[in-house]
């Protein structure tokens, strides 16, 4: 249909589209969606929210990490060179980091982790800090894993249970810290936000 509509701007092809990837998405046509979004991006290449929205479907649906990782860093590119609002650059490096920490790369992740809180605002650099959180134990730096999770833990005022039960897990490995002085660090963490 959309093929004969040369008359439809190609923002409101965009946005049909666009409904198109979550209906696909939903019925697990992921070859209509990979489809789809590569017709969105020939209108709009250098688009870096609709790049990063591809590469989260390529870290998600497809567990295709070394394809989504040289998307995203497509996307960053863009990103230094276009208007592409800080929220949508965050949401770059912050897919970036989430895909080389799982192959693996920890230093460059915990870079572009640091880079993705930086660019965001505290609410919505939340992923960004677990992920910061999650490489620097994988990486066996659990002082700083620590620490990570009690500012992440202090974001959200205690309330995500999952960040609490991942900080016991390890917090036990780490030099400084034990499970003993857990609640008094979040609690003063929290305390130090609120002030």
């Amino acid at each position: 249909m959309l093929e004969h509509n040369g008359d439809m701007a190609a923002d409101r092809q965009a946005v049909v589209l666009l409904w198109l990837v979550d209906l696909y998405d939903s019925i697990e046509d992921f070859g209509a969606v990979e489809r789809t979004y590569l017709r969105i991006l020939a209108f709009y290449p250098a688009d870096v929210g609709i790049l990063n929205s591809y590469g989260m479907f390529l870290i998600e649906r497809q567990r295709d990490y070394e394809r989504a990782e040289s998307l995203l860093v497509e996307a960053s590119r863009w990103g230094r060179y276009t208007d592409a609002r800080s929220l949508d650059r965050g949401g770059t490096y912050e897919l970036l980091a989430r895909v080389e920490m799982e192959q693996g790369k920890y230093e460059i992740a915990l870079r572009h982790a640091s880079l993705a809180v930086e660019l965001m605002d505290d609410e919505s650099s939340v992923s960004a800090r677990r992920i910061l959180a999650e490489t620097l134990r994988r990486s066996g730096a659990y002082d700083d894993a620590v620490l990570a999770y009690i500012d992440l833990i202090a974001l959200e005022r205690g309330a995500n249970t999952e960040d609490i039960n991942s900080l016991k897990l390890f917090v036990d490995h780490a030099e400084h810290y034990g499970a003993g002085d857990l609640n008094g660090l979040i609690e003063d963490a929290i305390r130090e936000r609120d002030a």
